[in-house]
Formats: C-alpha cells, structure tokens, sequence
C-alpha cells in the first residue's frame, strides 16, 4: 500500500488508503454539528465547537486541499442558512482552519502542480471513452483504457481511476445507471431548505459537499467497493470507511427526498439528468479525434480493434498491456489489423473471444494457447524459450539479441 506524502510529510488517512477519502468523509460529517449551534443553552454549542476543531486537524493532517475548499464553502453555506448572528462561528473555523493547515505543514500543498493539471486532461479523456462505450467499459477498466489509448502522447499519466468519481461511475456502468445516479441527487437538492428547518440544511450541505469532493478528487472508489478481493493488500478497516462514506451520503441524499417529493421536481430533476449526461457524450464525441480507438465488445470481452489488413487476433500475458501490443504491432507490423482483448489471456480457462480473423498473434506465455487455436495461422511474439512450434506456426518475433530456433516457422523476426 502506497503512502501519499507532500514536501516528505505523510498525509493521515485515518483507516482510508487515500487521504482525500478521510477528507470527503470529514466534511461529510462536518455540517451535521450545525444544528447544535442553533440550540439554545451553552452546553451544545462548546460540545459542537469542540467536535469541529477535532475535524477541522483531522483534515489538516489529510493535506487535502479538495477538503479544504469544500470545508471553506460548507461554512460559507452555514452563515446563509443560518443567518448573520453565526457568522462568528464561520469565522473562527475558518481561523482553525488556516492554523491547523499551517501547524501540519501543508500549506505548501496550496499551489499549481502536475496533481492539479493532469486532472482535466484525465476526464477529457473519460467523456471521450463515454462517447465512444455510452454502455460501458466495465467495473474498473476506465482508468486502464484512458491511460493506454485516449491520453495524449508522452504525456506520462497512468490512472486507475478518472479522478472523478460521478464520471467514473458514468463511464464504467454506462448511461442508463448514469442518469439513474444523477437523477436521485438531483431529486434531493432541487429543493432548497429552508431557514426554519432545523437539521435539513446541514443535510443539503453535507451532499452539497461530497458531491464536490468526489467531482474534484476520487472519493468513492467504485472497484474497491465492489471487488474487495483484487485489493487484499489493503486493510479491512479500508473498505469498511469506504461503504461508511458511501452509506452516509446515500442516507442524506434518501433523507432529502422526504418527506415526498413533488411531481414537477420528479420531472425536473429526470430532464436535468438526461441532458447532464447527453452533454458529457456530446462532449466526449466533439473532442474525439480521428484517432480515437476502435472499441467493441466480442462474446461480452472489451476489444481494440486496429484497422488495416489481413487482421490477427492477439493475445497475450501479464506481461504485456493492450496499448503495448498495439504499439508493437503498429511499429513492427505497419499496416498490419488486429483485434486485441483489453486484458491479458495467457491465465484464463474460457477460450478467446470469437473472430473473423484468419491468424492469430501470441505474446509471451499466450503461446500456450496454440494448440487449443486450430483454426488459426500461428504467429508468436516473445514465446517461452525452448517450446515446441506448433506447425501452424509461420512466423515469430524475437528480441533483436535472441537466437530462436524455428525451423518449423516460415520465417523468424527480430523487433
């Protein structure tokens, strides 16, 4: 498990492998301690003042400057909802606020850095994926598939997520679940509380902030979520405050709702849904070039597709990528079409996905297949040192200072 540092400090995540995970449930937590300022008596107000000092350090040591932001605009809500005689509640936490910062050493995280920049190029990136699979790539494939294929040359960001968690939801499940998940919270904050109210604006407030938390940073980390398996090396408290963080919100976003709903807010909150993510598809579809990949989806597998002739269907192990592949094809190969699952098939027990492809191309330990591949040319990349060539084998590729033996191959390779 990675730690997040700044200027050689660690940033604390309180159970959270992501410190701006601990910060969105900070200021989750934060608004709910509201209405015990707007209690008469003494006694409330020191136990909520001394609760919103705990929280406003515990956010400092995060180091997360989303959570700092989205605290200062929680507070500014407060002092509107709540009127002008709380403005000095506002103040002073924003007062602790900027000490907390300054004594954890972090205000140095509060500048223009790569973190910041990579963000918007990362999620041109997702809306480009949205237009291109409006049904989905898949629970925790968006990161892999903008990294390899839609971010720009040279650009050197690998992501496992799009940084954004409402996108990252949008471009995994695809459009339906997408509008579903927009039009319940919009349902929520399409009515704006009222002063009289005493505990529902700290309610909107707290969906207000998370909202902006996991627009701004990843807050809800959907694959960890819904695959704990793949992340064992994290510990169980992790997905424990993770499902909390995830409750909590939908519990106020439910909250909100009652006690019902009016038809017009129904109806206006779907159409807001609807053109919310139309508008990110048209987005993603007038930003696309004329390079943009070609993906499709063969017997449910998400698959690259190169134009060109003859294509191969290439598989390959762990130890290549997809974008790998098609790198080395396009510059081995020019000309050259193949279709290439998005994951590596060396391990896998299912067959490959169906082709029209009259050849196949195999990477590394995917040589293995060969003899489960009768109704394919055999090409291979990489393959295990020693192995017998099938005889269907008619060429390989080999690194350049790789003696092969291949007399049962028409021709041999070096790349």
């Amino acid at each position: 498990m990675m730690e997040f540092t700044s200027d050689g400090i660690v940033r604390w995540g309180f159970g959270f492998y992501n410190p701006n995970h601990a910060a969105a449930l900070i200021t989750l937590l934060f608004p709910l301690l509201w209405p015990l300022f707007n209690r008469p008596g003494r006694r409330p107000k020191v136990v909520a003042g001394i609760a919103a000092a705990g929280l406003i350090a515990a956010l400092a040591l995060t180091g997360s400057r989303t959570g700092m932001a989205v605290l200062v605009m929680e507070m500014f809500f407060f002092c509107c909802f709540y009127g002008r005689r709380f403005l000095k509640y506002g103040l002073a936490a924003l007062v602790v606020l900027v000490a907390a910062f300054a004594l954890s050493g972090m205000l140095g995280r509060f500048g223009i850095d790569r973190a910041l920049t990579n963000r918007p190029v990362i999620w041109r990136g997702g809306a480009e994926l949205f237009s291109l699979l409006p049904g989905g790539c898949g629970l925790g494939d968006s990161g892999r598939i903008v990294s390899e294929f839609l971010l720009p040359e040279g650009s050197g960001i690998v992501c496992r997520t799009l940084v954004n968690s409402h996108l990252t939801w949008l471009v995994e499940f695809g459009a339906v679940p997408g509008v579903l998940y927009v039009f319940a919270v919009l349902v929520a904050l399409f009515r704006l509380p009222r002063r009289s109210e005493p505990f529902r604006p700290a309610l909107w407030c707290a969906v207000v902030g998370t909202l902006v938390s996991a627009t701004l940073a990843s807050c809800f980390d959907w694959p960890l979520l819904f695959d704990f398996y793949s992340f064992g090396t994290l510990p169980l408290l992790n997905w424990l405050l993770s499902w909390l963080l995830l409750l909590g919100f939908c519990a106020a976003v439910v909250l909100l709702w009652l006690p019902k709903v009016s038809r017009r807010r129904l109806l206006a909150a779907a159409g807001a849904a609807v053109a919310v993510v139309a508008a990110i598809w048209i987005t993603g579809w007038g930003m696309r070039g004329g390079s943009a990949p070609e993906l499709f989806r063969a017997d449910g597998v998400l698959m690259l597709r190169l134009p060109g002739k003859d294509p191969v269907l290439a598989l390959y192990d762990r130890e290549w990528t997809a974008g790998e592949v098609a790198e080395f094809i396009r510059r081995n190969l020019p000309g050259q079409g193949a279709e290439i699952p998005l994951d590596a098939w060396a391990e896998k027990v299912e067959p490959p996905p169906a082709s029209l492809c009259r050849s196949v191309l195999l990477f590394g330990r995917a040589a293995d297949w060969a003899d489960r591949l009768e109704a394919y040319e055999l090409q291979l990349a990489a393959p295990p040192e020693n192995m017998p060539l099938p005889e269907r084998t008619r060429k390989i590729y080999v690194g350049r200072y790789v003696h092969f033996e291949a007399e049962t191959a028409a021709e041999v390779s070096r790349y």
